[in-house]
């Protein structure tokens, strides 16, 4: 099975039940719990998100949770993949992608992934299934 990938901001609705998407993201999540993907770079990225809007305890009780499930594959990209998402970052000066968004995008593609899961629009201007679906 490919796992879905999830994003900064899936994992944050996730952590968050209080979030608009909280109730939507939880459910695409369970449907694919048991092949997932992120990557170093969306799990550094989630983390200073929640320890600047939820504290430091959160920040580690989820990111523990993270690191400690065995259906989350947690990608580490190498050079060429980081030369791939630079080389995206700098062609695209019309998007406000980031450069973890970017990277993102070609770790999805060389991976062949199907599903993203993910609150952010920049999944779906670059063509990808994303769910949950928008409200």
């Amino acid at each position: 099975m490919t796992p879905a990938f999830i994003d900064t901001e899936a994992w944050f609705a996730l952590a968050d039940a209080r979030s608009a998407t909280h109730e939507r993201t939880a459910e695409a999540i369970s449907r694919h719990s048991d092949a997932l993907l992120t990557t170093s770079f969306v799990f550094a990225e989630l983390i200073a998100l929640i320890v600047s809007r939820k504290g430091h305890q959160l920040a580690a009780r989820i990111g523990e949770r993270i690191r400690t499930n065995p259906h989350v594959l947690l990608v580490h990209p190498n050079d060429r993949q980081l030369a791939r998402a630079w080389q995206r970052f700098v062609e695209r000066p019309d998007k406000t992608y980031s450069l973890t968004d970017c990277l993102s995008f070609v770790i999805i593609e060389e991976m062949k992934v199907d599903v993203v899961i993910s609150n952010d629009r920049h999944f779906r201007q670059e063509g990808f299934t994303v769910l949950p679906e928008p409200s």
